[in-house]
């Protein structure tokens, strides 16, 4: 159903399947799909989580404009609330129970930018890591650390411009080619 992202299945989709199907627990690799706008990025994710049979949470990154949204807000401002990285791994999301291993879709991250103030990007340092990511503190739940590991991550970007060298880093990238006619 998706020959453009055959690269995809066989290198990030594919092993892991292979070693649950084998009773063994994995963390994939964080994946960034890097292609042109409209060859179906997002909605290789969402299918790919249908498939899946786990929550899928879409994070648009373009509209982001502090890292709070995945981290929380901290308690030192008054209108502080968690991200969506503890409410879907604590409450679920609606329709889907709470699950350790849901899809967070971080969409259009080549265009995340906001205040410089703010760093978007910031909650990603620990979050794609898998040894920080087991010891997740949100910051308006301060003293209380959850395991953020098994999420899988996948962004979507048209280019790896703007998106800072540790956060790619920290990302299998997969150059998405254009179908051919």
């Amino acid at each position: 159903a998706f020959p453009a992202f055959a690269r995809v299945i066989s290198e990030a989709v594919s092993p892991s399947l292979a070693v649950l199907a084998a009773g063994g627990l994995v963390r994939p690799a964080p994946v960034l799909l890097v292609g042109a706008p409209g060859i179906g990025k997002t909605y290789f994710v969402t299918a790919l989580a249908r498939m899946l049979r786990v929550p899928l949470i879409k994070q648009d990154m373009s509209s982001t404009s502090t890292g709070a949204s995945l981290s929380g807000l901290s308690v030192h401002w008054s209108n502080s609330s968690p991200g969506c990285v503890f409410k879907a791994l604590a409450f679920g999301r609606p329709g889907s129970p709470p699950t350790a291993n849901t899809v967070v879709m971080l969409d259009e991250l080549d265009k995340a930018a906001g205040d410089p103030r703010f760093d978007v990007f910031g909650p990603l340092h620990a979050l794609l890591e898998e040894d920080s990511s087991k010891q997740f503190e949100d910051e308006s739940l301060p003293g209380i650390f959850f395991d953020a590991s098994h999420i899988r991550w996948i962004g979507t970007a048209n280019t790896t411009k703007g998106i800072p060298s540790p956060i790619l880093s920290r990302m299998h990238v997969i150059e998405i080619e254009e179908p051919t006619s």
